[in-house]
């Protein structure tokens, strides 16, 4: 129960606080108030409440698999507004009116998909009888290494963000996002909408899923100890469409300060 606890927590929490560290170092400062922070801490309880009273009606539809279409929605949704918002911000883009909106709607998404699918597992094990003291024991674990890792990452990226690194920082979050989308590739295999019985490598021997560094580089960019041809069609896919909408983000800028330089002359 102890060692379940750690490992459920680790895999849906360190993602959370790994994308709220990204923010943190270099988006959510300069482009929200406190207005912002009570409306998405709002949005996000109002959304688990929803989803997770909602989830057992959603498993029924579509045959029983409702849910993996709903979740793997969510997380499409969460891709674009946080792909779109955060390299709007990047690239400075002056577009300041979809760029708050649309990362707030990919946090309280993401949020929302990862906290409820905690709970979850969570309440089944108090339905089961299992011990609470395990239960809190683990949650205690599991949260100090979520922060200590969330503080030692968010020093990372100033170090980056300090020597102007910027290709590394974008690099990262863009596997961070890939690697979290990609969770769709087994929530479709489970309905027979994705075949992932075709293993392309086996990497356990170096590093396996179910360690320390198995979960830190799942939840960094999406590892997989063996990983099939599907899940790395979806994460070529998905990197490609990342920087692409980057590119395009960045050129619409270059583009809009030509045309505010070609005004300013005439």
């Amino acid at each position: 129960m102890l060692t379940n606890t750690v490992v459920l927590f680790l895999r849906e929490m360190l993602p959370l606080a790994i994308m709220l560290v990204f923010l943190l170092a270099f988006i959510l400062p300069s482009i929200y108030s406190r207005n912002h922070l009570i409306l998405l801490i709002t949005s996000i309880l109002l959304g688990i409440i929803t989803l997770f009273n909602i989830a057992p009606i959603l498993s029924e539809l579509f045959d029983g698999a409702g849910l993996e279409i709903s979740i793997s929605f969510l997380l499409l949704l969460t891709f674009i507004s946080l792909t779109f918002g955060t390299s709007i911000a990047i690239n400075k883009n002056s577009d300041k009116a979809a760029r708050p909106w649309l990362i707030l709607i990919g946090i309280c998404i993401f949020s929302m998909i990862k906290t409820t699918n905690f709970l979850v597992y969570v309440t089944g094990y108090i339905h089961k009888g299992s011990s609470g003291y395990s239960l809190t024991l683990g949650l205690i674990i599991a949260l100090g290494i979520c922060i200590s890792f969330a503080i030692l990452y968010y020093f990372a990226l100033l170090w980056l963000r300090n020597r102007i690194y910027q290709n590394i920082i974008t690099a990262l979050w863009a596997l961070f996002i890939v690697g979290q989308f990609c969770l769709i590739v087994p929530l479709l295999a489970q309905i027979d909408l994705f075949n992932d019985a075709n293993i392309l490598w086996d990497s356990s021997p170096w590093i396996k899923d179910s360690s320390e560094y198995g979960h830190i580089l799942n939840a960094m960019m999406g590892y997989e100890a063996t990983p099939s041809d599907s899940y790395i069609l979806v994460y070529a896919v998905s990197l490609m469409s990342f920087y692409g909408i980057f590119a395009l983000t960045k050129n619409f800028e270059i583009k809009e300060i030509n045309t505010n330089s070609s005004e300013e002359l005439l």
